[in-house]
């Protein structure tokens, strides 16, 4: 419980070690053949470690944190080195035995940082830039689903592995709607409500945009469960890729028709040549 407030102000050791960690293994484990350590140092940090909050802190023109903080650098040297060069490979096989609590404690722990990197990034841009609704709103959005952008481009892009491009491509999406979702909810609670006093501003720690501690913890304890749930096959996906994609099929395709938006059907184009 200390851990999750404690990600209002600072980044957590537990957190970020166990992300440092969760970004070299996911790393090693996708480039499954030999690659020089220099590559793999760098490759994964940038992307599946920092990246989206890189594309984040540089597109709404603040100094990088992944650069900047005394914690990460360190942290990361650390996590990435356990996973490639423990004693008989232990760490790096134990990430990946199922069944072995270093592989869900990592997981939990990098669910808290998944949850909580937009939840900063809001309330950094309301804090730091005068638009206080769509720059927190952008720099959550990209740094909830920039990793996932820099992955995809990286593995289809720069690699040519276009056998992973539909899972890459449904991550990156489910990324998307995902940081929407917690985006717009934070974005409400931890900004809007301070700049319309309609919240006690103590409690709510308005004077930073931090929001609640209470509603942090709620967010970080419902992500990191729907994370396990999905982990263990009891659950198909996050409650907002979900809503997002019934919405998509069921009312957006019907606004889509009635109003006859976009480019018409191929059986209609050939129809009427006919």
């Amino acid at each position: 419980l200390a851990t999750m407030i404690y990600t209002r102000t600072s980044y957590p050791y537990l957190v970020v070690i166990a992300h440092c960690m969760a970004s070299a293994n996911s790393y090693r484990s996708l480039r499954k053949k030999e690659i020089h350590y220099l590559t793999s140092f760098s490759l994964a940090f940038f992307c599946n470690g920092f990246g989206g909050s890189i594309v984040s802190d540089f597109l709404m023109g603040l100094p990088v944190t992944a650069f900047g903080h005394p914690r990460i650098i360190p942290c990361y040297i650390l996590g990435w080195g356990v996973i490639n060069f423990s004693p008989f490979d232990f760490v790096y096989i134990s990430m990946q035995n199922k069944s072995s609590f270093l592989h869900w404690f990592v997981m939990a722990c990098e669910a808290v940082d998944t949850v909580t990197t937009p939840m900063g990034r809001i309330s950094r841009s309301a804090r730091e830039l005068k638009n206080k609704v769509t720059a927190p709103l952008m720099a959550g959005l990209f740094a909830g689903a920039g990793g996932a952008g820099i992955r995809y481009g990286e593995q289809i892009v720069l690699q040519g592995n276009q056998e992973s491009h539909q899972t890459l491509f449904v991550a990156l999406e489910a990324a998307v709607w995902r940081t929407i979702g917690y985006s717009m909810l934070w974005w409400w609670l931890a900004v809007y409500k301070c700049e319309h006093d309609v919240i006690r501003t103590e409690i709510n720690h308005c004077g930073t945009y931090n929001g609640s501690d209470l509603i942090r913890v709620i967010f970080i304890c419902f992500h990191v469960s729907w994370t396990m749930l999905c982990a263990t096959g009891i659950a198909d996906s996050h409650p907002f890729v979900w809503i997002s994609k019934k919405f998509r099929e069921v009312i957006g395709a019907h606004i889509v028709n009635i109003f006859r938006l976009g480019p018409r059907p191929v059986e209609e184009k050939i129809e009427k040549k006919e």
